[in-house]
């Protein structure tokens, strides 16, 4: 399942999960060959931790059993190698000026439904920059509310629903037939909020970690800015507290990031999403627009992006020290 959340080209392909099924089987069935299986699938794990492929590291890492404090390093080795890789990665080929005004030109046409499609494709195409959003299929959640409406269980068929379909990442492309500012509101929720907050809150920690390391320690007011101005919050005193927690506690760090979010942020970001206006979410669209103009294209490295992430920043008013520093925050890895 999460596996088929992430982007189609960053899933696991059929080949590796049925070397990670091979395994599971081998290991229930008391399988004679179970020791190379588990070789062969521990070197698919260190393979897509070389490759920075550290969603299908952590996916394929769950199934071995090993001692607390290996799991406890291959946790905080993929979380340090992740940030590493998001905060760090730049554009290998410059742009060129050619690619740089059809860039400008398509913008221009970017108010329409089609023009921001086609700005998709074409950053896709040519820049490899591949926007997502995390959304449920329509057509599948209008087929399990038919089928479960003889249930009179009401409170169980909501948490159903709540849980299937699931939302997967998806381009703007994957519905045809529902223009872009309709997944873009549908995309906006208490828990794509706390994605976003997550992200801000271990930028900030990681660039705290490696200070003076990064040249990002801008974002450091910006965070804390944010923290005091949207939610009340000392961030400062946030800080300490996940160091703590990440260097004496054996959970994972998004167990830990999770347990602060719930403890600090959650109340505050429910609230907040809970009074967002369908008109508010289309214009924090158009601004995505207009900041995207005012970024430097080629400091945007090939990838795939949390469009939903920048509609966030500015639902949540989040000043950025330079217009394409986002990009990093809002990386899908």
């Amino acid at each position: 399942l999460e596996n088929d959340r992430l982007p189609s080209d960053l899933q696991l392909n059929v080949s590796e999960t049925v070397l990670a099924r091979d395994l599971l089987l081998g290991y229930f069935g008391g399988d004679d060959d179970f020791e190379s299986k588990a070789k062969r699938l521990l070197a698919l794990v260190e393979k897509k931790f070389g490759d920075g492929l550290f969603s299908q590291a952590r996916i394929l890492l769950q199934l071995f059993q090993t001692d607390e404090q290996t799991r406890v390093n291959n946790d905080r080795n993929l979380f340090y190698e992740d940030m590493i890789l998001r905060l760090g990665i730049r554009r290998r080929h410059p742009l060129s000026e050619e690619e740089l005004q059809i860039f400008r030109d398509r913008l221009k046409n970017a108010d329409t439904d089609e023009g921001t499609r086609d700005l998709a494709r074409w950053l896709d195409e040519v820049c490899l920059i591949k926007f997502h959003l995390l959304l449920r299929d329509p057509a599948q959640a209008e087929n399990w509310k038919t089928a479960l409406e003889p249930c009179g269980l009401v409170k169980a068929k909501e948490a159903f629903h709540e849980r299937v379909p699931p939302k997967r990442w998806r381009t703007v492309d994957a519905f045809a037939n529902e223009p872009v500012s309709e997944q873009i509101r549908r995309h906006v929720s208490s828990d794509t909020a706390k994605k976003f907050v997550l992200n801000q809150l271990k930028t900030c920690y990681f660039i705290l970690r490696a200070v003076g390391d990064t040249g990002l320690e801008g974002f450091l007011d910006t965070f804390f800015d944010w923290t005091s101005d949207q939610f009340d919050l000392n961030g400062t005193l946030l800080m300490p507290l996940l160091y703590n927690r990440s260097m004496q506690e054996t959970a994972a760090m998004n167990s830990i990031l999770e347990d602060i979010y719930e403890e600090h942020f959650a109340a505050k970001v429910e609230e907040k999403v809970a009074g967002i206006t369908d008109e508010e979410i289309d214009a924090a669209a158009r601004t995505v627009l207009k900041n995207l103009s005012k970024s430097d294209l080629g400091e945007i490295a090939p990838g795939y992006y949390d469009l939903g992430g920048f509609v966030f920043d500015t639902l949540f008013e989040v000043e950025y020290p330079t217009a394409e520093f986002a990009a990093k925050i809002h990386r899908i890895t």
